[in-house]
This record gives C-alpha cells, sequence and structure tokens, in this order.
C-alpha cells in the first residue's frame, strides 16, 4: 500500500499583467458562476457578463495532424460562450464535406489540418466547412436582428 501524502491547495491570485485590464467596472455580487475560471479569465468573464448573452458564436481551429485534439480544442473553447449565454453555432451533418473530408472539419466547427510545418494548405473540404459555418452564423444573425 502507497502512503498517502497529504495536499494543500492554494487558490491562485491574479497577478498584474499587461494583458489584464488596468480598470474594469465590476457591479456588486456579480461574480457568482466565475469561480471556475482561472483568475485572468475571471475578470474578463466579470467585466462582459450580460453583455454577450444571446449573441451569436462559432468557433474554429487549426492543429498539425488529424489527432491533434481539434474537436476538444472547439469545445473546449464554446464552454466560456455558453457561460456568458452566447448561442453556439456548429456545422451540421447535412453540410457534404463534412462528411466527405478526409482532413479537417467537425460538427462543433471549422478546422484545418497545418501538417507539422504548416506545409499543408485549406483543402476543398476545409473551404467548404469554413463557408458553411459563416453562412449559418450570418443567417443566425439575420433572424435575431430581424
Amino acid at each position: 500500500m502507497s502512503e498517502q501524502i497529504p495536499i494543500k491547495v492554494i487558490p491562485a491570485e491574479p497577478k498584474a499583467s499587461k494583458a489584464i485590464p488596468k480598470k474594469v467596472t465590476i457591479k456588486p455580487a456579480d461574480d457568482a458562476g466565475a469561480g471556475i475560471y482561472p483568475a485572468r479569465s475571471q475578470i474578463y468573464v466579470r467585466a462582459v457578463k450580460g453583455t454577450m448573452e444571446n449573441k451569436p458564436a462559432s468557433v474554429f481551429t487549426s492543429s498539425g495532424s488529424i489527432h491533434g485534439g481539434n474537436e476538444t480544442t472547439l469545445l473546449t473553447m464554446q464552454l466560456p460562450l455558453l457561460h456568458l449565454g452566447m448561442l453556439i453555432m456548429g456545422v451540421p451533418y447535412s453540410t457534404p464535406s463534412l462528411i466527405a473530408t478526409k482532413s479537417g472539419g467537425t460538427p462543433y466547427g471549422a478546422s484545418h489540418i497545418g501538417g507539422d510545418n504548416n506545409q499543408n494548405d485549406l483543402t476543398s473540404d476545409e473551404k467548404s466547412i469554413c463557408f458553411a459555418q459563416g453562412e449559418r452564423i450570418a443567417l443566425l444573425v439575420k433572424k435575431i436582428n430581424g
């Protein structure tokens, strides 16, 4: 039986950085639900909370290989957008290129397999998936705005 070693968890404190806004107006008690993010992200989430609700969002990515984590990256990028109340738009399987692709493209968003030295150009399927995703976002914006 291995010896159990107690671990003390120390919460991270936000550190001053050029990437952190110098002045952020936060309403009192407006930080509920922001505690799951890293400190830098908490500042951003608190600053935009309520301003992003019901707005369309879509994500896309690129990696060096087919097993470069494209789907995981896309899903991970969507989580904060969902917390902000945004409307996530993906790419449906009715998009022919999504079924045909031998490179990038997922239902979670467009992706590109650039190769280990970024030597691969966008394939016709990747371009088609990108356009389909953009068209869906544009149609949603049009519907929302009437």
